[in-house]
């Protein structure tokens, strides 16, 4: 049998086709006239790991070995954090797991790389798949409502505090990358992270600030999707405000670099998510308050004192 990874150079774009266009036939996409984004590196390793398990385990394929299980685990961790809501939409991406599979076994079966009893190690190996995935977005899941019910507080600094903002949200929602604007200085500070924790510059990873002027008119939340020629010109954004003292502080923002269709409950916690901001940032404030105050007191006594002593 062929390296797996070699047959993935000659038939990437079949299996691309197929999984967009099972994915695209299923209830839940809205989107009927437009593509989905589909993520050449997930198929990459999924063929790596697949590759692995078919050429070292199928004798022990009931019980695969410790590396296997690793490889296994890396596999369903990268599809966890690149295509997941951490666990609030387990489903939704079982059913991308399984599209993917039905794609593989359809072009495996169209050619003469594998045969049939091959092809059942295939459907064995997205079986472990789907089951490390869903064991980790359980897992996720759960640490998803212990991180959103921890404040976020950072009383070291504005910007620190703002990576905190940050990662959390990265951490709770689905998104290509967020970004925060605060728009409450005479320079509009911009800073854009993923659930890697790396910050990026606008000309990789832009934002639409015209969603962003709206939301600090009008103070609620908004949606735009933009629909490019092609579908890799295609993006959407969710802005939500982080408000204090009734006035627009900055703009807390999801962003897809393709059509996505935003839920309800990713609304709902994108608002919770600028709630909490909202609240660490005023407590920040206070504390800088506090503190000055502090320090001021103290400067003052301590130069009575002196007086006194004179």
């Amino acid at each position: 049998m062929k390296n797996l990874v070699t047959i993935y150079e000659q038939y990437i774009e079949r299996i691309l086709s197929d999984w967009e266009r099972n994915m695209l036939e299923r209830e839940y996409v809205n989107h009927p006239s437009r593509t989905l984004e589909i993520p050449r590196v997930t198929v990459k390793n999924v063929i790596i790991a697949l590759g692995y398990f078919m050429e070292h385990e199928k004798s022990t394929y009931l019980s695969p070995s410790d590396k296997c299980k690793q490889m296994i685990y890396e596999l369903a961790i990268h599809i966890t954090e690149k295509n997941s809501l951490r666990g609030v939409q387990i489903h939704y991406i079982q059913d991308r797991i399984l599209m993917l599979k039905y794609a593989m076994v359809n072009v495996f079966a169209t050619t003469t790389e594998l045969d049939d009893h091959d092809l059942l190690y295939v459907h064995v190996f997205f079986d472990y798949v789907i089951n490390q995935f869903t064991e980790i977005s359980v897992e996720n899941y759960q640490k998803a409502f212990q991180t959103l019910a921890t404040p976020i507080l950072n009383l070291e600094s504005l910007d620190t505090l703002y990576s905190e903002i940050l990662h959390k949200t990265s951490l709770l929602l689905q998104q290509d990358y967020c970004s925060l604007v605060i728009v409450d200085t005479r320079v509009k500070n911009v800073m854009i992270s993923d659930y890697t924790g790396k910050l990026y510059e606008q000309t990789t990873h832009p934002v639409d600030f015209d969603i962003i002027k709206r939301v600090k008119k009008e103070k609620i939340t908004f949606i735009k999707l933009s629909e490019g020629k092609s579908k890799l010109q295609d993006r959407a954004q969710i802005s939500s405000p982080i408000l204090v003292e009734d006035n627009v502080y900055g703009i807390l923002n999801l962003h897809f670099r393709h059509a996505h269709d935003f839920a309800s409950n990713e609304q709902e916690m994108l608002e919770i998510l600028a709630r909490q901001a909202s609240t660490s940032i005023r407590t920040l404030t206070l504390y800088r308050e506090v503190s000055n105050a502090y320090q001021i007191s103290r400067i003052v006594n301590d130069e009575l004192r002196i007086t006194k002593t004179q």
